[in-house]
């Protein structure tokens, strides 16, 4: 699924200090009945990796299905329980 991403910098609570790169396997939470699972990120061919503070166009592709409301497109992923990035499906 095509989505707008962002990997937030690192703090005490949340973020990353180190880029991320294709495959990079965080846990995904969508809003919807609470859904978490375990999404593989694809980033654009221009794009080697993604560094903390930056945003870019990205598709996720999940292990499990999931259900994406139209009124509520974000996401957040999560890292040891921790989050790490955020974003929000593209919809048709």
């Amino acid at each position: 699924m095509a989505v707008s991403l962002t990997l937030l910098k690192a703090d005490a609570q949340r973020g990353r200090s180190s880029p991320i790169g294709n495959n990079y396997r965080p846990q995904v939470r969508f809003p919807r009945g609470a859904v978490e699972t375990t999404c593989a990120v694809t980033l654009p061919a221009s794009s080697q990796t993604l560094d903390p503070g930056q945003t870019t166009e990205a598709s996720l592709t999940c292990d499990a299905p999931v259900e994406v409301a139209r009124s509520k497109p974000e996401f957040g992923m999560f890292e040891g329980g921790k989050l790490v990035g955020q974003g929000s499906v593209r919809l048709p």
